[in-house]
């Protein structure tokens, strides 16, 4: 596999003290009914001095619960385990030669307003609520809930077997909304970490034209971007230290 992907997700992030302002010019609410509701939990082995085994060879496992809101007669999108290459580097044709018949590979760009690079993930859907609170409460373990294919996407990266001591990190609560134009904005707490993300998938041909509009989008409507580095790793630095 070479190239570029044919896909690219343009994200921008708004910091702790602008979510609020960000959520109102928006018009969005966290308890209306067309939000969406999940817990996310990132897996890692955390060695005695808090660092992560998955941090430099820049690995990430996400399970993503789906729960359902008051009022809301079911949840329309399936619990799914994701594991995750970013930035996707090395031979990547042998990385998609692991995939089984369940997983759902995707290789895209994914870009900020300052900050351009790719990713390689590979999902399972259909992960069962019990299974879910088996893992999260460390009764059962992590690698019971990946995919075999999941499970070589990871040794191929690592050169080696799965670390020992593989769990899920403190849970982020994440809300999502669908916006018009294919957007979508999601929120994530943990603690005092609190992010408001709005991203949408376009065509890598139209990504640059694509990205200036998505910039206005949010100049227009006041909505202040941050730009102190990756959500995910600051939520991961974070969760790590909960209960240690």
């Amino acid at each position: 596999m070479r190239g570029e992907p044919d896909k690219v997700e343009l994200k921008s992030t708004v910091e702790a003290p602008d979510v609020h302002d960000a959520l109102e010019r928006l018009g969005l609410r966290v308890d209306s009914r067309d939000a969406q509701l999940a817990l996310i939990y990132f897996c890692d082995a955390v060695d005695p001095e808090g660092n992560l085994a998955f941090d430099s060879k820049d690995l990430i496992i996400r399970l993503r619960w789906r729960l359902k809101l008051p009022g809301q007669e079911k949840v329309d999108v399936e619990n799914d385990v994701t594991v995750k290459l970013r930035p996707a580097v090395g031979d990547l044709a042998a990385l998609a030669a692991t995939r089984g018949d369940q997983d759902k590979d995707k290789f895209e760009g994914d870009w900020t307003p300052s900050k351009r690079m790719n990713s390689y993930s590979r999902k399972v859907e259909g992960i069962g609520n019990d299974e879910f609170r088996r893992v999260s409460q460390h009764a059962d373990d992590v690698k019971d809930v990946l995919s075999p294919g999941q499970r070589a996407f990871l040794e191929s990266v690592l050169g080696k077997d799965l670390p020992q001591g593989l769990r899920c990190l403190a849970p982020v609560v994440a809300t999502s909304w669908d916006l018009d134009h294919g957007r979508t904005a999601e929120l994530w707490t943990l603690g005092a970490i609190r992010f408001l993300e709005i991203s949408e998938r376009v065509d890598r041909e139209d990504a640059g034209d694509r990205l200036e509009e998505h910039k206005r989008f949010l100049s227009d409507l006041g909505i202040k971007v941050g730009d102190a580095g990756s959500k995910t790793t600051r939520v991961l630095e974070m969760a790590s230290r909960v209960g240690r």
